[in-house]
């Protein structure tokens, strides 16, 4: 996340990329071994469209997902819902 918000393109273990909602080669590069991250590093040095895209979309997942309004928001739900409950309990 802090490299995509710094316009970085990515290249993760799948352990580190579980639980995010991203595919290999549309979001980030996964890579397992050291040589699939040499590989990977390879094809983002050598293909800057590539490079590009996987920037583009990195930043397009913090947006869906990380974006601050949004969270925000949603916390301010998640507080008014927890004290509507509370309130009626009591009652």
């Amino acid at each position: 996340l802090e490299a995509w918000s710094r316009g970085l393109p990515v290249v993760a273990t799948r352990v580190a990329a579980r639980g995010l909602s991203v595919q290999d080669g549309e979001d980030l590069l996964l890579a397992d071994t050291p040589a699939e991250f040499a590989d990977a590093l390879a094809r983002l040095a050598a293909d800057a469209t590539l490079h590009a895209r996987l920037v583009a979309a990195g930043r397009a997942y913090l947006r869906r997902h990380h974006d601050p309004d949004r969270l925000a928001a949603a916390l301010a739900a998640h507080c008014a819902s927890a004290l509507a409950v509370r309130a009626r309990r009591s009652r």
